[in-house]
């Protein structure tokens, strides 16, 4: 289940303006 991983990973990461 990479891509839920990698899903996870971005929202994560997503940049907050």
């Amino acid at each position: 289940m990479l891509g839920i991983r990698r899903r996870l990973f971005a929202l994560e990461n997503w940049p907050r303006s």
